[in-house]
């Protein structure tokens, strides 16, 4: 953990079909990142949806509130975040500052091209809003969302907070199936990458920009992956060990809507 943990400085992917381990992978570095005693603030930009918020910006729990009534998917809501409307990122984000939260979701249960402008805009807002002393994470749980027949602007934040975040204490970390979608000059900057199982291996040319290993390939089975800091040159092979609500410790690959991350 010491080796993956995400610093203010990082500039993280993570690669991988559905179902590997992305969203576990991504829960463990987000709940570590706001563990820690500086201050810290997260936007999660969902476009799936996958996250649930615990709060709405107004102060009621959103199981109250019946944002998530009718919906079946998702992981447990995340302690102390709250959902912002999206009608005025920048206001929103700062009220939920003084409400002292350190995590804000911008989601979307529709995906188009208006819908994803509005979450590009919450991202540039969180960027342009950071106070001085504080970290800033910002987590896209589907990255290719923002490039694939999208105009220009959906990606400028999300380019500009990775080529030129680390001067501002502000770490990015992005998911994606695939990385063809993504801007060479996103990828040239990239840092940090999990790599998980994987079918494509055209993806391999895409990911030599980030400077990885020449023999650098994702395991076969799920809840494994590959890991490579380009910083520190630390690289090689990883695995998560999930636990069930009995208390039984499962294999990588095994259902991961019941699991806990350790």
């Amino acid at each position: 953990m010491k080796d993956m943990r995400i610093q203010p400085s990082t500039r993280g992917l993570l690669l991988g079909l559905t179902e590997t381990g992305k969203s576990t992978a991504a829960r463990v570095l987000i709940d570590d990142w706001r563990s820690r005693p500086e201050r810290t603030f997260t936007l999660i930009a969902d476009t799936k949806p996958r996250f649930r918020a615990d709060r709405e910006l107004d102060g009621r729990p959103t199981s109250l509130s019946g944002r998530y009534r009718h919906d079946d998917w998702g992981d447990e809501s995340i302690p102390g975040s709250i959902v912002i409307p999206l009608n005025d990122p920048v206001a929103e984000i700062r009220m939920a500052k003084q409400l002292r939260c350190n995590c804000v979701i911008a989601q979307i249960s529709k995906r188009n091209a208006a819908n994803i402008m509005k979450v590009s805009h919450s991202i540039e807002a969180a960027y342009d809003t950071r106070r001085r002393g504080e970290f800033l994470l910002v987590y896209t749980d589907e990255l290719n969302n923002f490039f694939r027949n999208m105009p220009r602007a959906a990606a400028d934040p999300i380019v500009q907070l990775i080529t030129s975040g680390a001067e501002r204490h502000s770490a990015f970390l992005g998911a994606a199936q695939r990385p063809s979608w993504i801007s060479i000059e996103a990828m040239e900057s990239m840092t940090y990458l999990m790599w998980f199982k994987s079918t494509y291996h055209e993806d391999i040319k895409k990911l030599r920009s980030m400077d990885i290993p020449a023999n650098a390939k994702p395991p076969d089975d799920y809840y494994q992956f590959y890991f490579f800091n380009r910083k520190t040159r630390r690289h090689g092979k990883a695995q998560f060990t999930v636990r069930k609500p009995n208390g039984y410790r499962g294999q990588p690959g095994q259902h991961q809507g019941q699991a806990q991350r350790r």
